[in-house]
């Protein structure tokens, strides 16, 4: 029996060329609007075969996450791990610890319920039974900014706001469930998966058909209050709604404490923020998931905390502790240089993309993308942390049903006035395409997301001339 390599499908009869395709798409949707930038690159000539502004600095959204995931997993490589160090400052003596447990955070973004209840019975399991002093969260690997700037407010409590800390707990967010009861009563709230950190002021009722309800959280005298208002119909589901957590150095301690008491664990002291003494006694270490899969999760799901914690980490590991924004942002930098990218025109203001400071043209993007398919440590992880068109992630919902479904992957990216979408495309003709889309000061944000996987779809759909608009220069 034989087999052999499936035929490559072939464009639609009389389709356009790219370029054109390209051009007559820009010129006739939402796209014209505004500032836009694009550039497609054939990832295995190096070729420019379409180019619209392309030098231009625009805000590029979550696409900022790209630089961010190419330079930590180039230079912290994917199997890299974020530790969380337990330090007592005395040898524990049957199963007591006649002083203080700390926790040495190093960054790690994605500490869940799981992992410190994993935690709490590792400690356990080395005989601790009792702490005579406080529980103290030690985050000096990472400096204090909370928030880069650009910026929202911590009076913003969406998830994707959440303070950065090098000690935190399921990235810096709470979930709140909100059940309806009985016609006239108040619903039953329920905080996930560490409530003890939160006062919740519920003054919400169960009432008639409709839900009109509202959930936010308050930082009120140093504690996080969640408050629920409204009503929900009393046949309604569930409500469930994710906040961003203020003080996230305590809110991880007080994840631990919770997991250690579930694992008969007493800490007769309080909860505090200090720094763990360097003749401190290491009792456990814990190693975060690798960061192939902490980018997969940043880049399939957009999570900002991930991006801030992967730059700060960068800039630790570059420069020395602490990590800061600056440092870290210079490495990306100089890992972009090294790859040929003109760096002149970029500001990276962030990891996330959530600042409206960070400026990155569609150039950069798509050299970026084009250089690491050439680097083979980290291809591999890199293109499976990009969503899927039609399929997964930020793009589940997009692309389903047009040529472009399955064919692309990419990052999305989204702020007030801009919409962005970079990767790869893989072309009916079995070609790979590197792209970057950027979108700013558009009137409308659906009308130009529509349009962008219009063109996504042409990308994948039209022949691609062997004639190009130029060649990237620089190194893989």
């Amino acid at each position: 029996m034989t087999s052999s390599a499936p035929a490559k499908a072939t464009p639609p009869a009389g389709a356009q060329a790219l370029p054109q395709a390209l051009r007559d798409l820009i010129r006739e949707t939402s796209l014209a609007q505004g500032r836009l930038g694009i550039q497609v690159v054939d990832v295995a000539s190096g070729q420019i075969v379409f180019a619209h502004h392309a030098d231009e600095p625009l805000k590029p959204a979550s696409n900022m996450k790209l630089l961010t995931a190419a330079a930590g997993l180039h230079l912290l490589g994917p199997e890299y791990t974020f530790k969380t160090e337990f330090l007592a400052d005395g040898r524990p003596a049957d199963g007591v610890i006649h002083g203080n447990l700390f926790i040495r955070g190093y960054g790690a973004p994605a500490l869940s319920g799981e992992q410190w209840w994993l935690m709490a019975r590792e400690i356990r399991a080395r005989g601790i039974r009792r702490i005579m002093g406080d529980l103290v969260g030690d985050a000096t690997w990472f400096d204090d900014e909370a928030r880069p700037a650009g910026w929202p407010s911590p009076t913003e409590d969406a998830f994707y706001n959440a303070p950065i800390s090098a000690l935190s707990t399921d990235f810096g967010s709470i979930t709140i469930v909100v059940t309806p009861t009985r016609e006239g009563l108040p619903p039953e709230v329920v905080l996930t998966p560490f409530p003890s950190f939160f006062t919740v002021d519920n003054n919400a009722l169960t009432r008639g058909n409709n839900t009109n309800l509202t959930v936010g959280r308050t930082f009120e005298g140093g504690k996080n209050v969640i408050t629920v208002g409204g009503r929900i119909a009393t046949d309604a589901s569930p409500s469930i709604s994710y906040r961003s957590v203020e003080q996230p150095t305590l809110y991880a301690l007080a994840a631990f404490r919770e997991a250690a008491s579930r694992e008969g664990i007493v800490i007769e002291g309080s909860n505090r923020v200090g720094v763990a003494p360097r003749e401190g006694r290491v009792v456990y270490t814990h190693a975060s998931r690798p960061m192939a899969e902490l980018t997969r999760i940043m880049n399939k799901l957009s999570n900002n905390l991930t991006a801030e914690s992967i730059l700060k980490a960068l800039g630790a590991a570059t420069a020395g502790p602490p990590g800061t924004t600056e440092k870290g942002a210079a490495a990306v930098l100089q890992y972009l240089r090294e790859r040929g990218v003109d760096t002149a025109p970029l500001v990276i203001a962030d990891g996330s993309g959530l600042s409206h400071d960070s400026r990155v043209t569609a150039a950069a993007f798509a050299q970026l993308l084009v250089a690491v398919q050439k680097d083979y440590t980290m291809a591999t992880e890199f293109m499976a942390s990009l969503a899927i068109g039609g399929v997964d992630g930020t793009l589940d919902d997009r692309m389903n049903g047009v040529p472009a479904e399955r064919r692309i992957r990419a990052k999305t990216g989204h702020l007030r006035d801009v919409t962005s979408l970079s990767g790869y495309a893989h072309t009916r003709e079995g070609k790979l395409l590197a792209f970057s889309i950027l979108s700013n000061a558009a009137a409308n944000s659906w009308e130009v997301r529509r349009d962008i996987d219009r063109l996504c779809s042409a990308l994948v759909d039209s022949p691609v001339p062997v004639r190009s608009e130029g060649a990237l220069g620089g190194q893989p």
